[in-house]
Protein backbone atom coordinates (compact mmCIF):
# COMPACT_ATOMS: atom_id res chain seq x y z
CA UNK A 1 0.00 0.00 0.00
CA UNK A 2 1.48 3.00 -0.80
CA UNK A 3 2.14 5.63 1.85
CA UNK A 4 -0.71 7.87 2.70
CA UNK A 5 0.25 11.79 2.12
CA UNK A 6 1.63 13.91 5.28
CA UNK A 7 1.29 17.45 5.25
CA UNK A 8 2.12 19.92 7.01
CA UNK A 9 0.48 23.78 8.05
CA UNK A 10 2.54 26.64 7.37
CA UNK A 11 1.19 28.96 10.07
CA UNK A 12 2.90 32.36 8.28
CA UNK A 13 1.84 31.50 4.39
CA UNK A 14 -1.30 29.89 5.52
CA UNK A 15 -0.90 26.80 2.82
CA UNK A 16 -0.49 23.18 3.38
CA UNK A 17 2.65 21.63 2.29
CA UNK A 18 2.15 17.84 0.79
CA UNK A 19 5.47 16.68 -0.61
CA UNK A 20 3.63 13.06 -1.52
CA UNK A 21 2.04 14.07 -4.45
CA UNK A 22 5.55 14.53 -6.61
CA UNK A 23 8.64 12.49 -5.92
CA UNK A 24 10.62 15.33 -7.63
CA UNK A 25 9.17 18.41 -6.90
CA UNK A 26 7.42 19.79 -3.78
CA UNK A 27 3.60 21.39 -4.53
CA UNK A 28 1.52 23.52 -2.53
CA UNK A 29 -1.96 22.92 -2.35
CA UNK A 30 -4.04 26.10 -2.35
CA UNK A 31 -6.98 24.76 -3.20
CA UNK A 32 -8.18 22.34 -5.05
CA UNK A 33 -5.42 22.79 -7.15
CA UNK A 34 -1.34 22.38 -6.82
CA UNK A 35 1.13 24.54 -8.29
CA UNK A 36 4.43 22.98 -8.82
CA UNK A 37 7.42 24.47 -7.19
CA UNK A 38 9.47 24.26 -10.09
CA UNK A 39 7.21 23.99 -13.67
CA UNK A 40 4.80 26.85 -14.29
CA UNK A 41 2.24 23.53 -15.36
CA UNK A 42 -0.86 23.59 -13.26
CA UNK A 43 -2.22 20.14 -12.44
CA UNK A 44 -5.59 18.96 -10.56
CA UNK A 45 -4.99 16.83 -7.84
CA UNK A 46 -7.39 14.20 -7.43
CA UNK A 47 -10.13 15.14 -4.69
CA UNK A 48 -9.64 12.13 -2.00
CA UNK A 49 -6.05 13.08 -1.55
CA UNK A 50 -6.53 16.55 -1.25
CA UNK A 51 -9.00 15.90 1.65
CA UNK A 52 -6.70 13.31 3.43
CA UNK A 53 -3.58 16.46 3.27
CA UNK A 54 -6.63 18.84 4.04
CA UNK A 55 -7.79 16.99 6.87
CA UNK A 56 -3.67 15.92 8.44
CA UNK A 57 -3.21 20.02 8.34
CA UNK A 58 -6.48 20.58 10.07
CA UNK A 59 -5.14 18.33 13.08
CA UNK A 60 -1.78 20.07 12.88
CA UNK A 61 -3.34 23.48 13.28
CA UNK A 62 -4.93 22.46 15.99
CA UNK A 63 -2.12 20.91 17.82
CA UNK A 64 -0.42 24.21 17.30
CA UNK A 65 -3.47 26.14 18.50
CA UNK A 66 -3.75 24.32 22.01
CA UNK A 67 0.64 24.26 22.64
CA UNK A 68 0.36 28.03 21.82
CA UNK A 69 -2.72 28.03 24.46
CA UNK A 70 -1.03 26.38 26.84
CA UNK A 71 2.18 28.50 26.71
CA UNK A 72 -0.11 32.09 27.18
CA UNK A 73 -1.87 29.71 30.19
CA UNK A 74 1.60 29.24 31.62
CA UNK A 75 3.17 32.76 30.83
CA UNK A 76 0.25 34.32 32.57
CA UNK A 77 0.92 31.71 35.82
CA UNK A 78 4.65 32.84 35.64
CA UNK A 79 3.03 36.44 36.31
CA UNK A 80 1.63 35.97 39.33
CA UNK A 81 2.62 35.96 42.79
CA UNK A 82 5.54 34.33 43.87
CA UNK A 83 6.37 32.92 47.54
CA UNK A 84 8.60 35.50 47.66
CA UNK A 85 6.50 38.27 47.05
CA UNK A 86 3.54 36.65 49.49
CA UNK A 87 6.63 37.23 51.79
CA UNK A 88 7.66 40.80 51.19
CA UNK A 89 3.76 41.59 51.95
CA UNK A 90 4.00 39.38 55.06
CA UNK A 91 6.90 41.11 56.73
CA UNK A 92 5.08 44.84 55.67
CA UNK A 93 2.02 43.43 57.46
CA UNK A 94 3.50 42.43 60.28
CA UNK A 95 6.05 45.42 61.08
CA UNK A 96 2.89 47.59 60.04
CA UNK A 97 0.94 45.32 63.38
CA UNK A 98 3.48 45.46 65.45
CA UNK A 99 4.35 49.44 64.96
CA UNK A 100 0.76 49.68 65.99
CA UNK A 101 1.10 47.29 69.26
CA UNK A 102 4.00 48.89 70.46
CA UNK A 103 3.31 52.01 69.87
CA UNK A 104 -0.21 51.74 70.70
CA UNK A 105 -0.05 54.52 73.92
CA UNK A 106 1.33 57.28 71.07
CA UNK A 107 0.16 57.04 68.44
CA UNK A 108 -3.60 58.83 67.26
CA UNK A 109 -6.65 56.81 66.91
CA UNK A 110 -6.67 57.29 63.05
CA UNK A 111 -3.51 55.76 62.70
CA UNK A 112 -3.82 52.95 64.97
CA UNK A 113 -7.02 51.19 62.85
CA UNK A 114 -5.45 50.83 59.77
CA UNK A 115 -1.70 50.01 60.53
CA UNK A 116 -3.83 47.16 63.09
CA UNK A 117 -6.30 46.04 59.88
CA UNK A 118 -3.25 45.49 57.74
CA UNK A 119 -1.69 43.53 60.10
CA UNK A 120 -4.32 40.68 59.79
CA UNK A 121 -3.00 40.00 56.17
CA UNK A 122 0.57 38.70 58.20
CA UNK A 123 -0.32 35.12 59.82
CA UNK A 124 -2.49 33.83 56.97
CA UNK A 125 0.20 34.64 54.76
CA UNK A 126 2.91 33.06 57.29
CA UNK A 127 0.21 29.80 57.51
CA UNK A 128 -0.20 28.83 54.05
CA UNK A 129 3.98 29.51 53.20
CA UNK A 130 4.51 26.90 55.97
CA UNK A 131 2.32 24.29 54.37
CA UNK A 132 4.70 25.24 51.18
CA UNK A 133 7.46 24.97 52.92
CA UNK A 134 6.99 21.83 54.60
CA UNK A 135 5.23 19.80 51.04
CA UNK A 136 8.54 20.90 49.20
CA UNK A 137 11.20 20.88 51.83
CA UNK A 138 13.59 17.33 51.38
CA UNK A 139 14.11 17.45 55.11
CA UNK A 140 11.01 18.02 57.37
CA UNK A 141 13.00 17.34 60.50
CA UNK A 142 16.09 20.05 59.42
CA UNK A 143 13.17 22.17 58.36
CA UNK A 144 11.31 22.17 61.92
CA UNK A 145 14.93 22.63 63.74
CA UNK A 146 15.63 25.70 61.77
CA UNK A 147 11.92 26.40 62.63
CA UNK A 148 12.49 25.98 66.70
CA UNK A 149 16.03 27.75 66.82
CA UNK A 150 14.85 30.74 65.29
CA UNK A 151 11.43 30.37 67.45
CA UNK A 152 14.09 30.35 70.80
CA UNK A 153 15.81 33.08 69.76
CA UNK A 154 12.42 35.12 68.58
CA UNK A 155 10.86 34.89 71.97
CA UNK A 156 13.63 36.87 73.63
CA UNK A 157 12.34 40.72 72.23
CA UNK A 158 9.12 38.96 71.90
CA UNK A 159 8.50 38.39 75.71
CA UNK A 160 10.09 41.93 76.09
CA UNK A 161 7.94 43.81 74.20
CA UNK A 162 4.98 42.13 72.85
CA UNK A 163 3.50 39.02 75.30
CA UNK A 164 4.15 36.44 77.53
CA UNK A 165 3.12 33.96 75.41
CA UNK A 166 5.13 31.97 72.43
CA UNK A 167 6.18 33.61 69.59
CA UNK A 168 4.15 32.61 66.00
CA UNK A 169 7.49 30.79 65.16
CA UNK A 170 6.38 28.05 67.99
CA UNK A 171 2.82 28.12 66.20
CA UNK A 172 4.14 27.58 62.91
CA UNK A 173 6.48 24.72 64.27
CA UNK A 174 3.63 23.10 65.95
CA UNK A 175 1.58 23.21 62.72
CA UNK A 176 4.52 21.61 60.66
CA UNK A 177 4.00 18.60 63.55
CA UNK A 178 0.57 18.40 62.79
CA UNK A 179 1.09 18.36 59.20
CA UNK A 180 4.04 15.56 59.61
CA UNK A 181 1.60 13.77 61.83
CA UNK A 182 -0.91 13.74 59.11
CA UNK A 183 1.28 12.27 56.80
CA UNK A 184 2.73 9.44 58.70
CA UNK A 185 0.09 8.19 61.09
CA UNK A 186 -1.98 5.05 59.53
CA UNK A 187 -4.81 5.37 62.09
CA UNK A 188 -7.17 8.80 61.45
CA UNK A 189 -8.16 8.49 65.75
CA UNK A 190 -4.50 7.88 66.36
CA UNK A 191 -4.27 11.34 64.29
CA UNK A 192 -7.17 13.25 66.07
CA UNK A 193 -5.91 12.68 69.55
CA UNK A 194 -2.74 13.77 68.41
CA UNK A 195 -4.91 16.96 67.05
CA UNK A 196 -6.38 17.58 70.43
CA UNK A 197 -2.71 17.33 72.33
CA UNK A 198 -0.74 19.88 69.79
CA UNK A 199 -4.41 22.34 70.57
CA UNK A 200 -3.59 22.27 73.84
CA UNK A 201 -0.23 23.47 73.49
CA UNK A 202 -1.52 26.09 71.04
CA UNK A 203 -3.77 27.81 74.30
CA UNK A 204 0.28 29.34 75.23
CA UNK A 205 0.90 30.19 71.89
CA UNK A 206 0.48 33.33 69.52
CA UNK A 207 -2.50 32.60 67.31
CA UNK A 208 -3.23 29.28 69.47
CA UNK A 209 -5.48 26.88 68.23
CA UNK A 210 -6.68 28.64 65.41
CA UNK A 211 -2.83 29.07 63.37
CA UNK A 212 -2.75 25.00 63.56
CA UNK A 213 -6.03 24.62 62.23
CA UNK A 214 -5.06 26.87 59.77
CA UNK A 215 -2.37 25.19 58.92
CA UNK A 216 -3.76 22.06 58.65
CA UNK A 217 -7.12 23.27 56.58
CA UNK A 218 -4.46 25.15 54.03
CA UNK A 219 -2.60 21.75 53.69
CA UNK A 220 -5.61 19.36 53.90
CA UNK A 221 -7.54 21.45 51.42
CA UNK A 222 -4.92 22.21 48.90
CA UNK A 223 -7.13 21.09 45.89
CA UNK A 224 -10.65 21.71 47.48
CA UNK A 225 -12.97 24.23 46.23
CA UNK A 226 -12.56 26.08 49.78
CA UNK A 227 -9.11 25.49 50.50
CA UNK A 228 -8.97 29.44 50.37
CA UNK A 229 -12.19 30.97 52.42
CA UNK A 230 -12.58 27.89 55.03
CA UNK A 231 -8.94 28.71 56.43
CA UNK A 232 -9.75 32.56 56.17
CA UNK A 233 -13.14 32.16 57.17
CA UNK A 234 -11.98 30.30 60.88
CA UNK A 235 -9.69 33.14 61.39
CA UNK A 236 -12.34 35.99 60.73
CA UNK A 237 -15.18 34.56 63.10
CA UNK A 238 -12.49 33.10 65.44
CA UNK A 239 -10.83 36.47 65.94
CA UNK A 240 -13.97 38.70 64.83
CA UNK A 241 -17.11 37.67 66.55
CA UNK A 242 -15.43 38.09 70.41
CA UNK A 243 -14.20 41.34 69.39
CA UNK A 244 -17.78 42.16 67.84
CA UNK A 245 -19.13 40.81 71.17
CA UNK A 246 -17.41 43.30 72.78
CA UNK A 247 -18.06 46.43 71.06
CA UNK A 248 -21.77 46.09 70.69
CA UNK A 249 -22.12 45.11 74.51
CA UNK A 250 -19.70 47.68 75.83
CA UNK A 251 -19.80 50.11 72.78
CA UNK A 252 -16.35 50.22 73.30
CA UNK A 253 -14.76 51.53 70.02
CA UNK A 254 -11.31 50.60 71.06
CA UNK A 255 -12.26 47.00 69.57
CA UNK A 256 -12.49 48.43 66.11
CA UNK A 257 -8.67 47.96 65.78
CA UNK A 258 -9.20 43.88 66.60
CA UNK A 259 -12.60 44.72 63.97
CA UNK A 260 -10.42 45.74 61.27
CA UNK A 261 -7.99 42.89 61.82
CA UNK A 262 -10.17 40.49 61.46
CA UNK A 263 -12.78 41.47 58.97
CA UNK A 264 -10.61 43.60 56.90
CA UNK A 265 -6.57 42.25 56.73
CA UNK A 266 -7.31 38.42 57.42
CA UNK A 267 -9.94 38.46 53.60
CA UNK A 268 -7.08 40.64 52.22
CA UNK A 269 -5.37 37.50 51.62
CA UNK A 270 -7.78 35.92 49.85
CA UNK A 271 -6.70 37.92 46.33
CA UNK A 272 -3.10 37.17 46.52
CA UNK A 273 -3.38 33.62 46.83
CA UNK A 274 -5.75 33.54 43.71
CA UNK A 275 -3.10 35.28 41.83
CA UNK A 276 -0.40 32.86 43.61
CA UNK A 277 1.37 31.53 40.67
CA UNK A 278 3.18 28.35 43.11
CA UNK A 279 6.87 29.76 42.05
CA UNK A 280 9.41 30.11 44.47
CA UNK A 281 10.94 33.43 43.44
CA UNK A 282 13.93 35.06 45.14
CA UNK A 283 15.70 32.49 47.23
CA UNK A 284 16.05 34.37 50.64
CA UNK A 285 15.84 30.90 52.80
CA UNK A 286 16.48 32.74 56.09
CA UNK A 287 15.78 36.27 55.84
CA UNK A 288 11.64 36.16 56.80
CA UNK A 289 13.36 34.53 60.08
CA UNK A 290 15.95 36.63 61.14
CA UNK A 291 13.98 39.77 60.62
CA UNK A 292 11.16 38.50 62.75
CA UNK A 293 12.87 38.93 66.04
CA UNK A 294 15.08 41.46 64.68
CA UNK A 295 12.29 44.37 63.79
CA UNK A 296 10.85 43.43 67.28
CA UNK A 297 14.08 44.16 69.15
CA UNK A 298 14.41 47.52 67.22
CA UNK A 299 10.55 48.62 67.65
CA UNK A 300 10.70 47.84 71.14
CA UNK A 301 14.40 50.31 71.71
CA UNK A 302 12.92 52.83 69.24
CA UNK A 303 10.23 52.80 71.69
CA UNK A 304 12.35 53.05 74.75
CA UNK A 305 14.82 55.33 73.54
CA UNK A 306 12.09 58.21 72.43
CA UNK A 307 9.31 57.65 75.41
CA UNK A 308 11.73 55.69 78.31
CA UNK A 309 8.89 52.96 78.61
Amino acid sequence: MAAQPVAYFTAKAGVVFCPAFSCHDKQFITGKRSFSALGSRCLWVRYNSFKRCLSAAKTTRRAMTQDAELNASETGLSRGIDSFALKIIAILAMTSNHLAYIFSAHLPFAVLCPLTALGGLTFPIMAFLVTEGYRHTSNVKKYALHLFLFALVAQIPFSLFLGSVGNVLFTLLLGVGLLYLFDTLRSRLAFWASFVLVSLLGFFLDWGVLGTLMILLFYVLKDAPGRIAIPIAIAVLGLGLPQLGLFFSAFDVQCLPGILYAFVGCPLFIPLLLSYSGKRGVPLKYFFYVYYPLHIFVLGAIKFLLFND
